[in-house]
């Protein structure tokens, strides 16, 4: 027959054995929201970015509007400077595959149904460097692309 005290030490062992694993999972959950947030932030920067640059045909536009959409109006802070991304926006010719293509033609030869792509990458840091599978360096590269048509 077991007494109360047996089975108390036995729940306090158990307990000291899971717990690190317990805030492990918990700690990988906010570091890989933390990473899904920067790309969903970035994906509409580059989405914002690719849809000025097919209607005006300016590069340096569509790159302010990146700079200017990181910024934000102060109220919600994106956690990085879009001076820490690095972005390329190019165009490409409408018999080219916009996903898949490599070379980029001159800017000033574009035509209606060509497209514009943007690709903006980060290099988010890590809280939880080389714990969590897949994270075995000091940073997490995110990256995000848009296509658009040029009307």
């Amino acid at each position: 027959m077991r007494t109360k005290r047996s089975s108390r030490g036995q729940v306090l062992i158990e307990f000291c054995l899971t717990i690190p694993l317990i805030i492990m999972v918990g700690l990988a959950m906010l570091e890989y929201g933390q990473l899904w947030t920067k790309a969903h932030t970035l994906a509409c920067a580059a989405r914002h970015a690719a849809r000025i640059a097919s209607a005006t045909m300016d590069t340096a536009q569509a790159s302010n509007a990146i700079t200017s959409y990181l910024a934000g109006d102060g109220s919600f802070g994106y956690g990085f400077d879009a001076d820490d991304c690095t972005v390329v926006i190019r165009y490409i010719p409408h018999d080219e595959d916009p996903i898949t293509h490599a070379g980029f033609p001159v800017l000033e030869d574009s035509e209606h149904g060509d497209y514009m792509r943007c690709v903006i990458s980060y290099d988010a840091p890590l809280f939880l460097r080389g714990i969590v599978p897949g994270t075995t360096g000091t940073t997490w590269t995110v990256r995000a692309r848009a296509v658009f048509m040029r009307s």
